[in-house]
Protein backbone atom coordinates (compact mmCIF):
# COMPACT_ATOMS: atom_id res chain seq x y z
CA UNK A 1 0.00 0.00 0.00
CA UNK A 2 2.68 2.55 0.71
CA UNK A 3 4.57 1.59 -2.02
CA UNK A 4 1.29 2.12 -4.08
CA UNK A 5 0.79 5.80 -2.51
CA UNK A 6 4.33 6.83 -3.61
CA UNK A 7 4.16 6.11 -7.13
CA UNK A 8 0.53 7.87 -7.38
CA UNK A 9 2.37 10.86 -5.28
CA UNK A 10 4.99 10.78 -8.06
CA UNK A 11 3.13 11.11 -10.89
CA UNK A 12 0.82 13.16 -9.10
CA UNK A 13 1.21 16.74 -10.85
CA UNK A 14 2.75 20.09 -7.95
CA UNK A 15 -0.05 22.16 -7.05
CA UNK A 16 -0.17 25.15 -9.38
CA UNK A 17 -0.72 28.60 -7.45
CA UNK A 18 -4.46 29.58 -7.65
CA UNK A 19 -3.60 33.27 -9.38
CA UNK A 20 -6.16 35.96 -7.99
CA UNK A 21 -7.84 36.96 -11.52
CA UNK A 22 -8.06 40.64 -11.96
CA UNK A 23 -10.85 42.05 -14.44
CA UNK A 24 -10.07 44.73 -17.02
CA UNK A 25 -12.22 47.65 -16.96
CA UNK A 26 -13.28 46.77 -19.94
CA UNK A 27 -14.26 43.43 -19.38
CA UNK A 28 -16.57 44.36 -16.65
CA UNK A 29 -18.24 47.16 -19.19
CA UNK A 30 -18.75 44.21 -21.15
CA UNK A 31 -20.32 42.38 -18.94
CA UNK A 32 -22.73 44.81 -17.76
CA UNK A 33 -26.31 44.47 -19.22
CA UNK A 34 -29.10 46.78 -18.25
CA UNK A 35 -32.59 45.90 -19.83
CA UNK A 36 -35.12 47.99 -17.98
CA UNK A 37 -38.13 46.40 -20.24
CA UNK A 38 -37.37 43.18 -18.71
CA UNK A 39 -37.82 44.39 -15.08
CA UNK A 40 -40.93 45.47 -14.53
CA UNK A 41 -42.39 44.89 -10.69
CA UNK A 42 -45.02 42.73 -11.79
CA UNK A 43 -46.78 42.43 -8.38
CA UNK A 44 -47.13 46.01 -8.48
CA UNK A 45 -48.28 46.10 -12.27
CA UNK A 46 -51.05 43.35 -11.54
CA UNK A 47 -52.25 44.59 -8.06
CA UNK A 48 -50.98 48.07 -7.65
CA UNK A 49 -52.96 48.37 -4.58
CA UNK A 50 -51.81 51.82 -2.12
CA UNK A 51 -50.23 53.17 -5.65
CA UNK A 52 -53.16 53.61 -7.38
CA UNK A 53 -55.08 55.07 -4.28
CA UNK A 54 -52.90 57.83 -4.40
CA UNK A 55 -51.82 56.93 -0.52
CA UNK A 56 -47.64 55.88 -1.22
CA UNK A 57 -45.55 56.41 -3.87
CA UNK A 58 -42.52 54.66 -5.63
CA UNK A 59 -40.26 57.57 -4.05
CA UNK A 60 -41.24 57.62 -0.69
CA UNK A 61 -40.77 53.34 -0.59
CA UNK A 62 -37.28 53.85 -1.74
CA UNK A 63 -36.30 56.53 0.68
CA UNK A 64 -37.56 54.35 3.38
CA UNK A 65 -35.30 51.39 2.19
CA UNK A 66 -32.66 53.45 2.12
CA UNK A 67 -33.05 55.70 5.42
CA UNK A 68 -32.59 52.06 6.92
CA UNK A 69 -29.54 50.66 4.99
CA UNK A 70 -27.69 54.14 3.91
CA UNK A 71 -26.30 55.75 7.04
CA UNK A 72 -23.87 57.97 4.70
CA UNK A 73 -23.93 61.88 6.31
CA UNK A 74 -24.36 62.56 2.25
CA UNK A 75 -27.88 60.67 2.58
CA UNK A 76 -28.75 61.83 5.88
CA UNK A 77 -28.54 66.02 4.92
CA UNK A 78 -31.03 64.79 1.91
CA UNK A 79 -33.32 62.90 4.23
CA UNK A 80 -33.69 65.86 6.39
CA UNK A 81 -34.65 68.23 3.71
CA UNK A 82 -36.86 66.28 2.17
CA UNK A 83 -38.75 64.23 4.44
CA UNK A 84 -41.82 65.97 5.32
CA UNK A 85 -42.37 66.63 1.70
CA UNK A 86 -42.77 62.97 0.52
CA UNK A 87 -45.22 61.30 3.44
CA UNK A 88 -47.95 60.86 0.43
CA UNK A 89 -48.12 60.56 -3.69
CA UNK A 90 -50.24 64.28 -3.16
CA UNK A 91 -47.92 65.38 -1.21
CA UNK A 92 -44.81 64.69 -3.63
CA UNK A 93 -47.03 65.71 -6.37
CA UNK A 94 -47.71 69.21 -4.57
CA UNK A 95 -44.11 69.77 -3.80
CA UNK A 96 -42.69 68.12 -6.78
CA UNK A 97 -40.28 71.06 -8.06
CA UNK A 98 -38.93 71.36 -4.09
CA UNK A 99 -38.12 67.76 -4.25
CA UNK A 100 -36.20 67.66 -7.80
CA UNK A 101 -34.42 70.82 -6.74
CA UNK A 102 -33.08 68.89 -3.57
CA UNK A 103 -32.30 65.88 -5.06
CA UNK A 104 -30.36 67.51 -7.92
CA UNK A 105 -28.54 69.65 -5.21
CA UNK A 106 -27.35 66.50 -3.36
CA UNK A 107 -26.78 64.95 -6.17
CA UNK A 108 -24.47 67.15 -8.24
CA UNK A 109 -22.75 67.72 -4.56
CA UNK A 110 -18.98 67.36 -5.29
CA UNK A 111 -17.62 64.09 -3.58
CA UNK A 112 -20.91 62.75 -2.75
CA UNK A 113 -20.86 58.98 -1.47
CA UNK A 114 -24.75 58.99 -1.73
CA UNK A 115 -25.03 59.07 -5.26
CA UNK A 116 -26.33 55.39 -5.97
CA UNK A 117 -29.14 55.86 -3.75
CA UNK A 118 -29.78 59.24 -5.17
CA UNK A 119 -30.02 58.14 -8.78
CA UNK A 120 -32.63 55.50 -7.82
CA UNK A 121 -34.85 58.27 -6.14
CA UNK A 122 -34.11 60.05 -9.50
CA UNK A 123 -35.97 57.24 -11.17
CA UNK A 124 -38.89 56.84 -8.84
CA UNK A 125 -39.60 60.59 -8.86
CA UNK A 126 -39.75 60.05 -12.89
CA UNK A 127 -41.97 56.72 -11.74
CA UNK A 128 -44.14 58.75 -9.38
CA UNK A 129 -44.58 62.51 -11.70
CA UNK A 130 -45.15 60.42 -15.10
CA UNK A 131 -45.68 63.44 -17.44
CA UNK A 132 -45.46 66.08 -14.82
CA UNK A 133 -41.60 64.86 -14.82
CA UNK A 134 -40.91 66.39 -18.43
CA UNK A 135 -40.14 70.04 -17.38
CA UNK A 136 -37.30 68.36 -15.02
CA UNK A 137 -36.51 65.58 -17.79
CA UNK A 138 -33.74 67.66 -19.78
CA UNK A 139 -31.89 68.99 -16.82
CA UNK A 140 -32.31 65.71 -15.26
CA UNK A 141 -30.62 64.06 -18.41
CA UNK A 142 -27.66 66.04 -18.75
CA UNK A 143 -27.20 66.31 -14.64
CA UNK A 144 -26.99 62.21 -14.96
CA UNK A 145 -24.62 62.17 -18.34
CA UNK A 146 -22.02 64.88 -16.07
CA UNK A 147 -22.17 62.18 -13.35
CA UNK A 148 -20.44 59.51 -15.51
CA UNK A 149 -17.04 58.53 -14.66
CA UNK A 150 -15.17 56.78 -17.46
CA UNK A 151 -12.96 55.65 -14.79
CA UNK A 152 -15.30 54.09 -12.86
CA UNK A 153 -17.67 51.17 -14.12
CA UNK A 154 -20.17 51.32 -11.12
CA UNK A 155 -20.74 54.75 -11.57
CA UNK A 156 -21.65 54.11 -15.54
CA UNK A 157 -23.83 51.52 -14.84
CA UNK A 158 -25.84 53.41 -12.00
CA UNK A 159 -26.46 56.36 -14.56
CA UNK A 160 -26.95 54.30 -17.70
CA UNK A 161 -30.08 52.53 -15.07
CA UNK A 162 -31.09 55.42 -14.50
CA UNK A 163 -31.66 56.95 -17.81
CA UNK A 164 -33.08 53.73 -19.34
CA UNK A 165 -35.72 53.94 -16.53
CA UNK A 166 -36.25 57.43 -16.95
CA UNK A 167 -36.88 56.65 -20.60
CA UNK A 168 -38.86 53.43 -19.80
CA UNK A 169 -41.21 55.86 -17.86
CA UNK A 170 -41.94 58.68 -19.75
CA UNK A 171 -42.19 56.80 -22.43
CA UNK A 172 -45.76 57.36 -23.97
Amino acid sequence: QGEQRARILSHAKPKQQVKKKSHKFSDHLKKIKINVFRSVDKTIAMDPGLYSEGVQSYFQDSFEKYLSINSTEDFHKFAVEVRRMITSLPLLLFHKEDVWNILIKHLTKPNSIAVDALLDLLTCLARDLLDEFYPFFLDTLRIVVDLIDLKNSKRIEQCFVCIGYMFKFLRK
